[in-house]
């Protein structure tokens, strides 16, 4: 399988503007909204945008299920 192929990425929304530009401070726990400069912990934006983040395991997992059918599906074909 490549894994690049269902690599994804999901844009983390500051919940109070609905920026998508953060910095980290140096340990990478604490966001700073570009937009709003509001200060939030990596885990509570992670919980802010868990609907976005299901949203695309749930994509992600869909592929892989196709994928693996159709590869089933050419394996035995024309037995």
């Amino acid at each position: 399988m490549n894994d690049e192929k269902y690599s994804r990425r999901v844009n983390m929304i500051c919940p109070t503007c609905g920026g998508d530009q953060f910095a980290y401070d140096e340990a990478g726990e604490i966001a700073t909204c570009a937009g709003c400069e509001r200060e939030i912990t990596r885990d509570a934006l992670i919980a802010e945008n868990s609907e976005a983040i299901e949203a695309e395991k749930a994509a992600m997992l869909a592929d892989i299920k196709k994928d693996v059918t159709d590869r089933f599906k050419n394996l035995f074909k024309g037995r």
